[in-house]
């Protein structure tokens, strides 16, 4: 699979999301790669709701039922890279520099979900904090977790 060549209306349209960019990495604190993921395969960010965010970037739970029967719920969509990105960011920011991420984290745990579903709920978390970004127009500030 070949790099498309960098024209002028890819630069441009760079320019165009370069105040969402800066929003998103304040948004999450997140790594660079992160919030240019957001940027770039998410074009919609800030403009639609937050379950519509999810869904887009395949971190909404899909319950799988037929009749009576009722499955369990699995994440899906079409967004895969998206998807790890924001997977593999919210595994440092749920240990490390998000407070929210941490509590969240920590309640899942608590509650005897698997380490892995804890991390994906983190990942939609993160997912919804730049969405309200960039749908505001305003940096992020942390708030204090009530204790």
């Amino acid at each position: 699979m070949r790099a498309k060549p960098v024209t002028a209306g890819c630069v441009d349209g760079l320019h165009r999301h370069a105040s969402e960019y800066a929003f998103g990495y304040s948004a999450q604190r997140a790594a660079l790669r992160a919030a240019l993921a957001l940027i770039l395969r998410m074009p919609e960010l800030g403009a639609v709701s937050r379950e519509q965010a999810a869904a887009l970037a395949g971190l909404a739970p899909f319950v799988q039922q037929s009749g009576q029967w009722t499955g369990e719920a699995h994440i899906a969509g079409d967004r895969s890279r998206l998807r790890r990105s924001l997977y593999a960011e919210a595994l440092p920011a749920a240990f490390r520099w998000n407070t929210a991420l941490r509590t969240l984290y920590q309640r899942l745990v608590g509650r005897g979900k698997p380490h892995q579903v804890a991390l994906v709920a983190c990942a939609r978390k993160l997912l919804i904090f730049a969405n309200t970004v960039v749908a505001r127009g305003t940096p992020w500030t942390e708030r204090p977790t009530p204790s």
